[in-house]
């Protein structure tokens, strides 16, 4: 492996981004040939993972398993390491219910007149962009509620699709990370989307795993054995439940 890394470092002087996918497809091949030693790959960063697992990180799961979201801000895993050990996973709240949801689909108050309006339009005025949802002007918020409406409806009428189906980026899905027992907690993104389809009934949805925790990678290849991101994979496999449901109901 020394030698192909050394082969890979030679390729920077024809272009950064060759030599970039060089090493990715160099790391994720010896990470799949190898029967490794789970001690050794604590973090394995989401490039090689991403590149390796691809749509296998799409699973449908059953919304009520999903009971905590977890505290990502400032956090690596996902955004640099797929796998990641530590107590990161110990952060986490239980998952309430959305009061912007409430707010507009239960007691019907104008987006306008919401909390999260208000709140996003006091930092989009600041240039606190992230606190805004990355909307920099009156029209970019009023398009997001006007999406999230359009959300609700959708879901409501035609029940729950994949980003994929609607003609949308996957990596747009609920996130969800597993932790180090097994337990699906909410990453950061489809907060929303999650309490709509609690709200509606959608008994399976899809999810997007965007991280776990070392240690249930670890349980997971001492129960199959093979390679470390094999294991993953298979494992995500059994999480998936959408052989033999129907994850697409409309509400009546």
């Amino acid at each position: 492996m020394l030698e192909r890394a050394q082969s890979a470092a030679r390729l920077l002087s024809q272009g950064a981004d060759r030599a970039r996918d060089t090493l990715l497809l160099l790391v994720a091949t010896e990470l799949t040939r190898w029967r490794i030693c789970p001690e050794k790959w604590r973090r394995i960063p989401t490039p090689v993972a991403n590149r390796v697992l691809s749509d296998a990180r799409l699973i449908f799961v059953r919304t009520e398993t999903i009971r905590y979201a977890w505290r990502w801000i400032g956090k690596t895993l996902g955004s640099r390491y797929f796998v990641l050990d530590g107590d990161w996973d110990e952060e986490r709240d239980p998952l309430e219910p959305h009061k912007t949801i409430e707010e507009l689909f239960v007691r019907g108050i104008p987006y306008r007149a919401t909390e999260q309006y208000a709140y996003m339009m006091k930092n989009m005025r600041a240039g606190w962009y992230g606190g805004s949802y990355w909307c920099k002007t009156p029209e970019e918020i009023d398009a997001y509620f006007e999406r999230l409406v359009k959300a609700y409806a959708d879901i409501h009428d035609h029940g729950y699709k994949t980003q994929k189906e609607l003609g949308l980026p996957g990596e747009d899905e609920i996130l969800v990370v597993i932790n180090r027992e097994g337990d699906l907690m909410l990453g950061p993104g489809g907060t929303h989307r999650l309490d709509i389809a609690r709200r509606l009934g959608i008994d399976v949805l899809p999810v997007l795993v965007y991280g776990v925790h070392y240690l249930w990678v670890r349980d997971r290849l001492r129960e199959h054995g093979g390679d470390i991101l094999g294991a993953i994979r298979q494992s995500l496999r059994r999480l998936d439940c959408r052989a033999g449901m129907k994850p697409h109901s409309p509400m009546p």
